[in-house]
């Protein structure tokens, strides 16, 4: 270790991308703090968002998803203890672990994720039901995933959507959605319709609007084996699909069980309540050397500035970031109220999305437009082109949610339009702007101006 290490000891609980990267940040910040980081899986940092791409072959193992190992971060003076925390005693300034073991610290911070949600029906216990939620999790599934010919996938996110392509190959899969549409946090229905009928013609069966009523098979507990869900239709009716395996991707919830223990308030989300600097708090008081980030961090949305969760890799980096200069720093830097720009690849498809759909900006009493735009990708006569859909959604003469698919050319759009709705440009000046063009790479006047137009058509 060091030899210089300070006096001030920063306890990271949590071995996720957010807790990891707080760690590294604050090493890169301060060569001096004592860092030590709790995590209950023992392979160090890692994507489980890669975790489909497994599954689908595109990465050729779970090794690949690794990113940083717990020696790794030894090397740079970051202890990491493999081991479940049991209580936090906030202004004792302690935790318990490992049956009883006590650790001081100076600063605290929660980085304790989110745990998947699985819909309490009968049978979510058999061998064969699966959530995918860590990597070792994927890794005890996999060899039962490759090998299964009929599939349920409860849950029409990102997640349950991708591994649901991914085992199209090989598999019939069949994906259940209790929401009208897929993507129901991204999409609105008018654009969800589009992207599902691209999954239909590739073979992948989608019910919306229908609930998972049990998962059935033979045997009792952990020795029973699926063979079969039962669903309720729309119409009212039940129905039985034969499964070999279930994946539950039917949402998260955030892990904040610790914190609340601990005294810690917990937000009407279920996250844990924080400041713009993330710290986090105790009712009216603000603890000034506990913070918390990552899924299980209650934030403010961006337009409605309601606490909202932002479940995504790259919000959590962002409040790394934050906390770790908040921590070796003048507590001057905060986590701005989020949009929560999101991106998926899902069967050739790229789905993009920023701010509010249509639909959750009604719910919020928004009195909103919104526009869609088709076009292509390239000029008509440039080989390889594609189509491109673009739906936006304005407040007044404001952007306050776009959504984009189409098989290349999104993930940019996705990041100006964020910037966009964060620097508050009227609708005006984006349709105004200046363009780049080349025939090769787009037209001359890009589905986006179209759809800005159509817009400001609108009253």
């Amino acid at each position: 270790m060091n030899e210089q290490i300070s006096d001030t000891h920063t306890v990271i609980i949590g071995g996720g991308v957010a807790g990891f990267r707080t760690a590294d940040t604050l090493r890169a910040m301060d060569e001096k703090q004592r860092i030590t980081v709790f995590t209950r899986e023992d392979y160090g940092e890692c994507s489980t968002c890669a975790i489909p791409f497994v599954i689908g072959g595109e990465l050729k193992d779970f090794e690949e998803m690794i990113l940083h190992t717990p020696e790794d971060f030894e090397k740079k003076d970051i202890e990491v203890i493999i081991s479940e925390v049991e209580e936090i005693h906030v202004d004792e300034g302690f935790l318990l672990y490992a049956g009883g073991k006590r650790i001081d610290f100076n600063n605290l911070v929660l980085a304790t994720g989110r745990r998947p949600f699985v819909p309490p029906v009968p049978g979510t216990e058999l061998n064969g039901v699966f959530t995918l939620s860590s990597l070792n999790k994927a890794r005890r599934a996999y060899p039962e995933i490759i090998q299964a010919e009929r599939v349920v996938v409860v849950g029409a996110g990102a997640i349950g959507l991708e591994v649901a392509a991914a085992l199209n190959a090989h598999a019939e899969v069949t994906v259940v959605e209790l929401l009208p549409n897929i993507f129901p946090r991204s999409l609105d229905p008018d654009m969800a319709s589009y992207l599902q009928s691209h999954l239909e013609e590739k073979g992948i069966r989608i019910l919306i609007s229908t609930s998972l009523l049990s998962v059935n098979g033979h045997g009792k507990g952990g020795n029973g084996e699926v063979e079969s869900v039962t669903v309720g239709l729309p119409s009212g009716e039940k129905r039985e699909i034969p499964a070999d395996i279930v994946v539950m991707s039917a949402g998260i919830r955030p892990e904040a069980s610790l914190a609340e223990k601990a005294g810690i308030s917990i937000g009407p989300t279920g996250g844990i309540e924080t400041m713009p600097t993330l710290n986090a708090k105790q009712g009216r008081r603000i603890l000034e050397n506990v913070y918390a980030v990552g899924d299980c961090a209650e934030v403010k949305d961006g337009i409605t500035f309601q606490p909202t969760l932002s479940p995504l890799a790259s919000t959590a980096v962002r409040q790394a970031y934050i906390v770790a200069h908040n921590l070796s720093h003048e507590k001057s830097m905060v986590f701005a109220p989020t949009l929560s720009p999101n991106i998926s690849l899902v069967a050739g498809m790229q789905m993009g999305s920023v701010g509010l759909t249509e639909a959750g900006a009604r719910m919020s009493g928004l009195k909103v437009k919104a526009s869609i735009a088709e076009g292509w990708t390239r000029s008509r006569y440039c080989p390889g082109r594609k189509k491109i859909r673009i739906k936006l959604i304005a407040l007044g003469d404001r952007l306050i949610g776009a959504q984009f698919l189409s098989e290349e050319d999104v993930k940019e759009r996705v990041n100006l339009t964020a910037l966009s709705i964060s620097q508050g440009l009227s609708i005006l000046a984006l349709a105004s702007s200046e363009r780049a063009y080349a025939p090769p790479m787009s037209l001359l006047t890009d589905p986006m101006v179209n759809a800005l137009r159509k817009l400001m058509d609108k009253k």
